[in-house]
């Protein structure tokens, strides 16, 4: 489930808090929060499936440090599996957000896979797209911290 906070007006920065407990009606911090994303600006928020239950309330806090305007959705969000997948292209709307899903193969055509590139490209210059990079399930932090990803193996990725 995605969360989208869009910023109206240039100098708007609101942020989104999102809490499970009855105790905190009004999530306002990282600090007492489940799930939060504080960066510069529109934010977005990505809730795994299974980390709520159907019928369980999840309270909702949008907070600005100073006077902001913004626009808030929320929807289910599509997992794109690009491992199985034979697309080459896919096009998405504007202000969307998408799950791309890719498995990297230890062999490909029996040689060791060295690299793989995937390319995300707007059709139009100057089109902003956020992409986030995520090892696991866990995309509900979602902030402008820079991150060495090392799997287990000793494989590093290059995210830029």
């Amino acid at each position: 489930m995605t969360f989208k906070v869009i910023a109206d007006e240039f100098d708007s920065d609101p942020d989104i808090y999102i809490s499970k407990s009855k105790n905190n009606l009004y999530p306002s911090s990282s600090s007492n929060s489940d799930w939060y994303c504080e960066r510069k600006g529109s934010e977005t928020c990505i809730i795994q499936k299974g980390d709520f239950a159907i019928g369980e309330t999840l309270y909702i806090g949008i907070s600005c440090t100073r006077k902001c305007s913004y626009k808030f959705r929320i929807w289910f969000t599509p997992t794109v599996d690009l491992t199985t997948s034979n697309r080459r292209q896919i096009r998405f709307e504007g202000y969307s957000t998408y799950v791309l899903k890719y498995t990297i193969p230890e062999e490909v055509l029996e040689e060791t896979t060295k690299s793989v590139e995937i390319y995300v490209q707007p059709e139009h210059a100057y089109s902003r797209i956020d992409m986030f990079l995520s090892l696991d399930q866990t995309f509900y932090v979602i902030e402008e911290v820079p991150a060495a990803h090392v799997t287990s193996t000793g494989k590093a990725i290059k995210f830029s």
